[in-house]
């Protein structure tokens, strides 16, 4: 349902035209009381201004002055494309979307709490549809593989007590459901050495935390016997089951029949189920009639909210900030997601939800986790790329390029989604990936993996950059040593592939590496796993150079950069922090841990703007030097501190014409 306000909205902007700033609601007291009332728009504002607001004064300042919404709209289409759009301005915050589109509403009615009789239909409902009718879905050829324990819930029927149980080859092949949770900081039962056998006896449901009862009535629910819960199938003291059963953990969510999600609970006494206003589920309809020149037409149309208020529902939660979510949501095959408002529904085919239960529109499809989960890793290879994939396994190389290259992309956008989230255990950061570049690598044809990196996607992809806020750096590295300094890695806090995308058609960049060597230390575990060390070696144009923060200037973020060139003189320069054409970007918060006066810039590509430099290819002369900033170690190696670009003249021709030398950096 929609309120007044939003309604008298519609009514302006069914004459066809362009609208700026329609006064919505007056205060914050109006919008949260509309959004109580069951405005589905005003409920979704009301959430964005709680997740931006962060104290009671800026509460009290949105409410004074003019309205605290106002919207824009562009309608002068709207009737050919069947489709428009609502722009609203929360006072202080960006603009928020709904999508007006004419499209068909289910008919699930849902009921007030998430643990009821429809909400239960439908999971049974997507679940069968997805064994029987998705290729994709199904499992892969070692299907018969179970994890080492289990917890045995009885008969769907019964009352007994669950108890924990050593896999035998008597289980092969049997399902089993796995639960994703937030452990928070109650204390939880959990598996250790010396309560191991008391757990394989029995264990009471009322020592078990409302999120694993809840996870055990679902698994029940479902006719599924066993259930997979980390805390209980790992013994929690001791590091040599940890590293055997963590090397598994991709297995584990690979061969499972489903994920149980508690995508809402924010610790373990939260549980799965919640209540909720219902008439918030059910997707609004509204019947516009159109005033133009056509006369009076009416079309009805469905409110769906924009893509970033969508991605909230399931990203902006503290399962998801959680690093080691991101794999046992892409490996496992289907994800039945509790949250507070609703249960969502992913497969490798299909995403869906209590207000679209049928599938998720296409405007809500297209974004990264439903693009990396439609890459079905884990599935079966022929039922993920029948024709590129065929094509090289049979000897066949047509094809191959096009395959490779699109999952490199994926891959950065994996990693990207996987460095917001945090770990309790710093070191765990590529074990927590590790069953994901698993399942990549066959994907990639056994390709080389370098501690996050791909063999053939270097040097382009060694230009990851933090991911930050002009004059904010949250990013750092870890004391204790987790991968090279050239790997993502290395840091923790978010970080973009941005710059690398930049240097990947051939008409604007121009590589500068002439030979590239690449070695992984991986004796504290697998490939893809925990690393103690490394280095890549390469011949690149390397300038070196002295900085000082320019702080003279009063102009935060600008750096100077001092360079002598190769007759001896000094060239100082002027670089920003960050900006679209120069740049200086530091890996670390530079006042947390100033970087040294003395380093080294390494220059990887030129690379040209090929709209500014149309049909022109990218050379020496004519383009912007990208690369690594290093500091030198006592060993005479380098060790990468952030990266750099250039459009200033006098600092292209400073690399131009230079002998490249050999550097290895660690």
């Amino acid at each position: 349902m929609l309120c007044n306000a939003c309604l008298e909205i519609l009514r302006i902007v069914r004459r066809p035209g362009v609208y700026e700033s329609i006064p919505h609601q007056p205060s914050v007291d109006a919008l949260c009381a509309s959004a109580l009332g069951g405005c589905q728009i005003c409920w979704q504002l009301r959430n964005i201004l709680k997740h931006s607001a962060t104290s009671a004064n800026y509460i009290s300042a949105l409410n004074l002055g003019d309205h605290v919404t106002v919207c824009s709209s562009d309608t002068s289409s709207a009737r050919t494309k069947h489709a428009f759009d609502l722009s609203f301005n929360v006072r202080r915050s960006e603009s928020v979307i709904f999508n007006l589109e004419v499209y068909t509403v289910s008919d699930y009615v849902p009921e007030t709490s998430t643990n009821s009789a429809s909400s239960w239909a439908l999971i049974e409902r997507w679940t069968a549809n997805c064994i029987l009718e998705h290729p994709k879905c199904k499992q892969s050829g070692q299907a018969t593989w179970v994890p080492t324990r289990l917890l045995d819930l009885g008969l769907p029927d019964s009352n007994t007590n669950p108890r924990l149980i050593i896999s035998t080859s008597a289980l092969e092949g049997i399902p089993y459901a796995t639960l994703s949770h937030c452990w928070g900081k109650s204390a939880i039962l959990r598996l250790l050495a010396s309560n191991l056998k008391d757990l394989c006896d029995e264990i009471p449901l009322q020592t078990l935390p409302k999120t694993f009862r809840d996870a055990i009535a679902v698994t029940k629910r479902a006719g599924i016997r066993y259930l997979w819960i980390d805390s209980l199938a790992i013994i929690q003291n001791s590091a040599a089951d940890w590293k055997r059963e963590a090397a598994l953990m991709g297995k584990v969510y690979k061969y499972s029949r489903v994920n149980i999600a508690a995508t809402g609970a924010v610790d373990s006494t939260e549980g799965c189920f919640f209540t909720r206003d219902p008439r918030l589920i059910p997707p609004s309809q509204v019947t516009i009639k159109w005033d133009d020149w056509d006369g009076i037409i009416e079309e009805t149309y469905t409110v769906l909210p924009g893509q970033k208020i969508w991605q909230t529902q399931l990203n902006d939660v503290p399962l998801s900030r959680r690093a080691w979510f991101l794999q046992e949501r892409l490996l496992s095959p289907r994800v039945v997601h509790f949250t507070k408002t609703q249960i969502f529904w992913e497969c490798h085919t299909m995403s869906a939800c209590e207000s679209f239960p049928i599938a998720l529109p296409k405007t809500l499809r297209h974004n990264r986790v439903n693009q990396l989960k439609s890459l079905a890793l884990g599935a079966t290879a022929s039922a993920i790329l029948p024709e590129t994939l065929s094509k090289v396994v049979n000897g066949e190389f047509i094809g191959k390029f096009k395959m490779v290259k699109p999952l490199y992309a994926h891959w950065n956008s994996l990693v990207e989604l996987y460095s917001l989230g945090g770990l309790t255990v710093l070191r765990d950061k590529l074990p927590a990936l590790s069953g994901v570049a698993d399942e990549m690598r066959h994907l990639l044809l056994e390709e080389d993996y370098a501690a996050g990196l791909w063999r053939k996607s270097l040097p382009r992809s060694l230009l990851w950059i933090p991911k930050i806020h002009p004059g904010e750096n949250k990013c750092y590295r870890p004391r204790e040593y987790r991968a090279p300094s050239w790997s993502w890695a290395s840091i923790e806090g978010p970080v973009s592939f941005a710059w690398c995308s930049k240097t990947v058609f051939p008409s604007q960049s121009y590589g500068l590496v002439a030979v590239l060597r690449v070695y992984v230390d991986i004796t504290k575990g697998r490939e893809t796993g925990e690393v103690s060390g490394g280095y890549v070696r390469m011949n690149v144009p390397v300038v070196d150079a002295t900085w000082d923060l320019q702080a003279e200037t009063g102009v935060s973020g600008l750096t100077t950069v001092t360079i002598r060139d190769r007759v001896g003189r000094n060239r100082q320069f002027l670089l920003p922090e960050s900006s679209g054409e120069d740049a200086l970007l530091f890996d670390e918060d530079i006042v947390q841990r100033p970087p040294p006066r003395e380093l080294a810039l390494a220059a990887l590509f030129y690379t040209t703007d090929h709209q500014q430099v149309e049909g022109k290819v990218a050379t020496a002369n004519n383009s912007c030097p990208y690369g690594l900033v290093l500091e030198s170690t006592e060993s005479g190696k380098y060790r990468r501190i952030g990266v750099f670009l250039s459009s200033q003249d006098r600092l292209q021709r400073a690399f131009r014409k230079l002998t490249p030398r050999w550097v290895t950096i660690i």
